[in-house]
């Protein structure tokens, strides 16, 4: 028996030849993607750089308010018979004048210590900021002056009445930055 076997032809149909992207169509893919890659990060490092100077700025403030907190602490305290001005034996605040730059902090028990114009530099040890040369140094420079008021500066009239000024200066890069902070401070003296 012969069977014919009916065939069709099967006529396949001629389908595109599968192609790529063309490098245009790369190129433009690439830029929209950088475009939305460049945006965030350009956002996330202007929030590093704030943060950056936030932290700088609070520690400066601390740094102010503990030289100021250590002269009205010999104002408050002081217990020897004389005048409030007297940090240690000898040495006097109203020494500190705005040519004759002056700091001291909790941790500076001598007294205080002369500075250059830009202020003394601090350095961070295991107990904290200090103007002792111990430890890291910091990019904080701090010193402070006192200014007489009212015509009753000398310690010898028994009224000590002076604006503390306290400031502390630093660097971020080539960028100053700067801290001020000042009281009225006024005792008449225990003699």
């Amino acid at each position: 028996m012969n069977i014919l076997m009916n065939t069709k032809k099967i006529h396949r149909r001629k389908q595109p030849a599968s192609r790529g992207f063309t490098i245009i169509e790369t190129l433009v893919a690439i830029t929209i993607l950088m475009i939305a890659i460049a945006g965030p990060l350009s956002v996330a490092g202007k929030g590093l750089t704030a943060a950056v100077y936030s932290r700088d700025q609070m520690i400066a403030t601390f740094l102010a308010q503990e030289t100021m907190e250590t002269v009205k602490n010999a104002r408050d305290n002081y217990i020897r018979s004389g005048s409030w001005l007297e940090s240690a034996p000898g040495k006097y605040f109203d020494a500190c004048t705005a040519t004759s730059l002056c700091d001291q902090g909790a941790l500076d028990s001598m007294g205080y210590t002369t500075c250059l114009a830009q202020g003394c530099q601090l350095y961070l040890g295991p107990s904290g900021y200090s103007n002792a040369a111990v430890g890291t140094p910091s990019p904080f420079h701090r010193f402070f002056y006192l200014d007489p008021l009212g015509g009753y500066s000398s310690k010898n009239q028994g009224v000590a009445e002076y604006t503390v000024h306290v400031i502390v200066n630093w660097n971020e890069g080539t960028v100053p930055y700067r801290v001020d902070l000042s009281s009225e401070l006024v005792q008449v003296s225990r003699n």
